[in-house]
């Protein structure tokens, strides 16, 4: 990452600490062993002189201030200021780090505390504006292709299922040479609707490609910034978490990506007047199904 490319001043820790996580896959080698380092003990960082955390990090002082400014802080000092204004209690930090010696019932408790922690970080981090524009454009839409590959496929196949609740014509086909087949026959009335974790699997590139050179508009919500899809997509929402130890594949960032795609539901529904109507008479007919 450039320093033209720096992000915006974070002014807590949460905040600084997303951004950070959120940018890794645009970071130069020396900026992911900083990242890194502060990552694994932010706490840490506090105590720290700028000396002793560029050597803990494995690069030179002046490379540990270039990276403070790419995160939007003036310096070392303003690293540490933002670190220290949220920087949670040993108590907070247990709360939801799952330890080996853990009871079963302490695991559960904390998994679900993990995730509650992180909906709450991504309520105060998400552009909710790319929300609402992304929730016009599908609404707008002739056809809406559903892509994702992987532990996103059940959140694509649940999205389109939603969209479709409320009279959008969107699909999901669960095969991944099906999604790069129709996504080529998109036109620029419709959208190709990308939901990935890394932004960064084959499959899923492949469709958003297509779909790109077809002339359809390409959204995706994904954890990361400066990714090939990101830089596929004409919107994107971009939604993370931090994952604690004995997680299965992001499982946490899959629940914030559910309840962006929830939001964008919902934001779609409310800004159209006539869909309430349809997702009534969608829940009349799921109603005859049950006994």
């Amino acid at each position: 990452m450039t320093t033209s490319q720096a992000l915006t001043a974070p002014t807590h820790r949460d905040q600084l600490l997303e951004a950070v996580r959120e940018n890794m896959a645009s970071f130069s080698a020396v900026e992911l062993r900083i990242a890194r380092a502060m990552l694994n003990d932010p706490s840490a960082v506090i105590n720290q002189s700028i000396g002793q955390f560029a050597a803990g990090a494995g690069v030179s002082t002046a490379s540990a201030v270039r990276f403070c400014r790419t995160v939007g802080l003036a310096g070392f000092q303003a690293l540490k200021l933002a670190l220290t204004r949220t920087a949670p209690s040993e108590q907070s930090l247990a709360a939801t780090d799952v330890r080996a010696d853990d009871s079963s019932e302490t695991v559960s408790r904390k998994v679900i505390l993990g995730s509650a922690e992180a909906l709450a970080t991504a309520a105060g981090n998400v552009d909710h504006s790319a929300v609402a524009t992304m929730a016009g454009i599908i609404g707008r839409a002739r056809k809406v292709l559903v892509v994702g590959i992987g532990t996103s496929a059940p959140l694509a196949s649940d999205v389109a299922y939603r969209l479709a609740l409320i009279g959008v014509d969107a699909v999901f086909p669960a095969d991944a040479h099906v999604q790069h087949v129709m996504a080529s026959h998109l036109t620029a009335d419709d959208v190709c609707f990308v939901i990935s974790h890394t932004g960064s699997t084959v499959e899923t590139l492949a469709a958003a490609g297509a779909a790109r050179s077809a002339g359809a508009a390409v959204l995706a919500v994904t954890s990361f910034t400066g990714t090939h899809l990101t830089d596929a997509s004409d919107h994107v929402v971009v939604a993370g978490s931090q994952e604690t130890a004995y997680r299965v594949d992001a499982m946490t960032s899959r629940v914030v990506h559910l309840a962006v795609l929830d939001a964008i539901v919902v934001v779609l529904a409310h800004q159209s007047p006539g869909r309430p109507a349809t997702l009534d008479t969608s829940h009349e007919i799921l109603t005859s199904h049950r006994i």
